[in-house]
């Protein structure tokens, strides 16, 4: 009876964990769908080797390297020298204030150059969460890129219209004291 007991046990541990590992197959195919779909690139980076460890396939859109060839190279080679410069010495600020206990500084955006597979360079706008380990170490960065390079256009069209706007107005004005002038 002990023995049928600790069989039934035994089986129904043998099915939970058969169920488990069916959801958890589910689950990463569900994420693994996501990123591999999605027009952002997502990218993990390891802080000490400062080295990608996942670069989704996005990435060949964007800058034309594979995933492959984007994990064989180091973070510097994905950007210009001023952007690369920027980034890892923001990645030492970013861990020293994290380890210091900063919950605030896990997570950043800013802007970065990258380099194409072609030479050119692309403008990105890139959100990184620092992801801590069991010590509360950050050693991992996740991360999502996009282009901005139309947002980038947009943005100097409407610097430029605002400046000619600006020196209509500026005319306009002085026109206006003129006939104010002329009135009197």
């Amino acid at each position: 009876l002990v023995l049928l007991l600790v069989l039934i046990r035994i089986c129904r541990a043998e099915r939970e964990e058969a169920a488990i590992a069916q959801r958890l197959r589910e689950s990463e195919a569900r994420y693994r769908t996501l990123a591999d779909n999605s027009h952002d690139v997502i990218w993990t980076l390891d802080i000490p080797s400062l080295r990608f460890t996942y670069v989704s396939p996005s990435v060949e859109a964007l800058r034309g390297f594979t995933p492959a060839e984007v994990l064989a190279q180091p973070l510097e080679a994905s950007l210009t020298p001023e952007s690369a410069s920027l980034v890892v010495g923001e990645i030492a600020e970013r861990v020293r204030r994290i380890v210091g206990g900063e919950a605030a500084a896990r997570v950043v955006t800013g802007e970065l150059d990258q380099v194409c597979k072609d030479g050119s360079v692309v403008a990105t706008e890139v959100v990184s969460s620092y992801l801590l380990d069991a010590d509360g170490v950050p050693r991992t960065i996740l991360g999502i890129a996009r282009d901005i390079g139309a947002r980038k256009q947009a943005e100097q069209v409407l610097r430029d219209t605002n400046q000619r706007l600006q020196v209509q107005i500026e005319e306009i004005e002085r026109l206006q004291s003129a006939l104010q002038e002329l009135a009197v």
